[in-house]
């Protein structure tokens, strides 16, 4: 078993009165890339800041690499501090160059001229923003500035590198960039955690995936997620996987993919009804529980596919473990990839 890289237990972080984390454990393997996803608001940036130092919890222990974090002298944690990054959903870029911007932690670290140039160079230019090294970095745009601070957290190569919602407002072109410069960390035995609340983006990077809804790890089943191949029919193609479920899908991949549904995207009834959505199972539910203001409704289908609704919707629907209904969504909601 590979050792923990990150370890959190019993971890409490509250704004006045409430509390915005609640994580009784949670462990991230070294040498991998995980992703913590859910919805805005449920505590992923703030996980990750209290990985990073840059908040205290209010209770509970978070180990880095075997390490109590408050265990630490100031002199200890600054040097584990020197050990990660983090590229903040909202970057952060100094009133200077791109190039200085970038070689930034490599200055703070002592490196020389030649070796700042040297690897500035190199993650400017994975990340496609070499060309950009004597701009003012306040003079771009927002797509430019989150890939310079990516560059920015992956030139030290750092041991722990984390990053919140690192596709965000990332132009089409860009993407590929992005996630070659973050598969990279990881040959290079990088451990990386990254936070989305798209779950499509979850899954392009890793098969290792912690799901939070209101300060709490919930079950991973809510994100929908299969594994399978994209074959042609006559009138679309179709997502096969399980024991040869079929699903309607709007894509331009063939064979082996993965695909993600969202559960706020799935529509849920007592009877089956005409619509223009290509996509209707009949199933069976197996749990309904209400988390942070949504009921999470899990039924049984032939295959697990989990739904969210409102509470209003719940009680109008008489819904409840054992409930028979029909789940719907269009073709364009099964996200390929």
């Amino acid at each position: 078993m590979s050792a923990s890289a990150v370890q959190v237990e019993g971890l409490v972080k509250k704004y006045g009165e409430a509390a915005v984390l609640d994580i009784d454990f949670c462990e991230f393997e070294a040498g991998g890339i995980h992703v913590v996803t859910g919805p805005n608001g449920a505590g992923k940036t703030t996980l990750l800041r209290i990985i990073n130092g840059i908040e205290a919890p209010n209770s509970g222990s978070v180990r880095i690499f075997g390490t109590e974090r408050r265990a630490l002298s100031k002199r200890a944690g600054l040097d584990m501090q020197r050990e990660m990054a983090l590229a903040a959903q909202k970057p952060y870029l100094f009133n200077a160059s791109v190039r200085r911007n970038v070689e930034y932690p490599l200055r703070v670290r002592g490196a020389g001229e030649g070796e700042c140039a040297r690897r500035a160079d190199a993650a400017m230019d994975a990340l496609g923003v070499l060309h950009l090294a004597d701009r003012d970095a306040h003079t771009l745009s927002a797509g430019e500035a989150q890939r310079v601070s990516l560059a920015r957290a992956i030139v030290s190569e750092p041991r722990l590198l984390l990053l919140d919602e690192p596709l965000g407002g990332i132009a089409a072109d860009g993407v590929p960039l992005v996630e070659n410069a973050i598969e990279a960390q990881r040959a290079r035995g990088a451990t990386v955690i990254m936070a989305t609340h798209v779950p499509e983006h979850a899954y392009r990077f890793s098969g290792s995936v912690v799901r939070l809804a209101a300060g709490k790890i919930v079950p991973l089943a809510a994100e929908n997620y299969f594994e399978g191949e994209v074959v042609d029919e006559a009138s679309c193609p179709v997502f096969v996987f399980g024991d040869g479920v079929r699903m309607s899908v709007v894509t331009e991949k063939r064979g082996r993919a993965r695909a993600v549904i969202h559960p706020e995207e799935i529509i849920v009834s007592l009877e089956a009804f005409a619509s223009s959505a290509r996509n209707v199972f009949e199933g069976r539910i197996t749990s309904v529980k209400e988390t942070g203001g949504a009921v999470h409704v899990l039924v049984d289908a032939g295959f697990p596919i989990a739904t969210v609704i409102t509470a209003a919707s719940k009680e109008r629907l008489g819904l409840s473990a054992g409930s028979a209904v029909f789940l719907t969504f269009k073709a364009s909601s099964v996200k390929v990839f």
